[in-house]
C-alpha cells in the first residue's frame, strides 16, 4: 500500500513539474510542404505526430520557428528567401498563432496564481 501511494505522489509531482515547464515556455513552429500520411485516428495528435517521424512521405521545410520563455527571452528563425506570395501569409499566419499562445498561456499563469493565492488564504 505505501509503495502505490509514494508511485502516485511521484507521479502527482512529476506531473505537477512537467506542467510548469510547459508553462514557463512557448515553441511555435511552422512548417511548409507535402506530407503524404495515413492515419487510422485522427482525433490522437500524439498518434500523428508518431506516424509523422515513422511512416510519412514527406518534403517538409521550417518557414518560422519561435522560442519565447517565461521571462520575455526569445528566439525566432524565419527562412531567409521567403516567397511573397506563397509564404508570407504563412508567416503572418505563424505570428498571430504565437500572439494567441502567448494570450492563452498568460491566462493559464493567472489561473494558476489565483488558485495558489485561493489555497493560501
Amino acid at each position: 500500500m505505501a509503495e502505490a501511494r509514494t508511485k502516485a505522489e511521484n507521479s502527482f509531482w512529476t506531473t505537477i513539474e512537467k506542467f510548469f515547464t510547459d508553462l514557463t515556455t512557448l515553441d511555435v513552429v511552422t512548417l511548409t510542404g507535402k506530407i503524404n500520411l495515413t492515419v487510422a485516428n485522427v482525433s490522437n495528435f500524439e498518434d500523428i505526430l508518431e506516424n509523422l517521424k515513422t511512416t510519412a512521405v514527406s518534403e517538409v521545410k521550417v518557414l518560422a520557428v519561435s522560442h519565447h520563455q517565461i521571462d520575455s527571452d526569445a528566439v525566432m528563425f524565419v527562412k531567409g528567401d521567403l516567397d511573397q506570395v506563397n509564404e508570407k501569409p504563412l508567416l503572418a499566419m505563424h505570428q498571430e498563432t504565437v500572439k494567441a499562445a502567448q494570450e492563452m498561456r498568460n491566462k493559464v499563469v493567472e489561473m494558476v496564481a489565483n488558485a495558489i493565492t485561493g489555497i493560501i488564504k
